[in-house]
């Protein structure tokens, strides 16, 4: 199988322009929202204390979802200067010591919720040209092991003004919690799955999904992708900021020994086949 390498190129350095915006009171992370000099807007993680590895866990999964031809946000590095935290958000100047990773803010993206269950069928019809693309997600986060993707917290928005694709957002937590030295002693499960959710009931009919050939072309276009994500993961790992302070070898293996392997490259397709079968079962 011939594949052409995705490139990644060297991700962009910003700096905050002006004080923070806002602090999104999540359970976690509690990202911020700061205006940046290159004129954009960016949801930015921050590192609280020692550990950073969540944010290099951002970065390699935003890189991936690039790959996969996903509609992830944009994304750079930010500094935010000093001058810029307001300590009454809650904040501490010694959080910024460390570059930030910054996904752009879309002024039309869309958050998807439990509400979206009362919503007319007609209203799913606008994400009919990009809506494989759910399927895709789902696929992604079993692979990757995302276990805070699900009906309680989507993570998942939608671009308003671009053909209503979605917006896969907040990856911290792939490989089972930053489990990626152990990723093999854990298993997705379905209930954490999106495709137990109501999205697949609303997106499609049961005899879309009973359709052979969708299930045909989604074990080749995973297949084909992730090989291009190994392909681009020491170009990945190059980005990783030296403050940060992350062993990127240690990482770089361990990613290619245990994400990359045939044993679990097998079991993230048989689990997402078993998931997809149970989700055709409720229609």
């Amino acid at each position: 199988m011939l594949i052409h390498k995705t490139n990644i190129v060297k991700i962009e350095l910003t700096h905050s322009r002006q004080t923070i915006l806002e602090k999104y009171q999540t359970i976690g992370s509690e990202p911020i929202r700061v205006d940046c000099e290159d004129g954009n807007s960016y949801v930015c993680k921050y590192s609280v204390g020692t550990l950073t590895d969540f944010l290099f866990y951002e970065l390699l999964a935003a890189s991936f979802l690039k790959t996969w031809a996903l509609a992830v946000p944009d994304f750079k590095f930010v500094k935010v200067k000093s001058e810029h935290v307001d300590e009454r958000l809650g904040l501490k100047k010694k959080y910024f010591d460390k570059v930030c990773f910054g996904s752009k803010h879309g002024k039309l993206y869309i958050e998807i919720d439990k509400s979206f269950r009362d919503y007319p069928k007609r209203f799913y019809k606008e994400f009919s040209k990009h809506k494989k693309d759910f399927l895709k997600i789902c696929l992604f986060d079993i692979w990757m092991g995302h276990s805070d993707r699900t009906e309680d917290n989507f993570n998942l928005m939608y671009d308003s003004e671009n053909d209503n694709r979605l917006v896969p957002i907040d990856n911290q937590s792939i490989f089972f919690n930053g489990n990626i030295f152990h990723l093999n002693n854990y298993s997705a499960k379905y209930e954490y799955s999106l495709l137990s959710s109501f999205l697949p009931l609303v997106l499609f009919s049961k005899k879309e999904l009973s359709d052979a050939k969708v299930l045909s072309e989604l074990q080749l276009f995973f297949e084909e992708n992730t090989l291009r994500c190994k392909q681009n993961l020491p170009e990945i790992i190059k980005n990783i900021p030296t403050e940060w302070e992350l062993d990127a070898t240690l990482y770089q293996d361990a990613i290619v020994k245990n994400l990359f392997s045939n044993e679990w490259m097998e079991k993230s397709w048989n689990d997402f086949i078993g998931f997809y079968q149970l989700t055709i079962k409720k229609m």
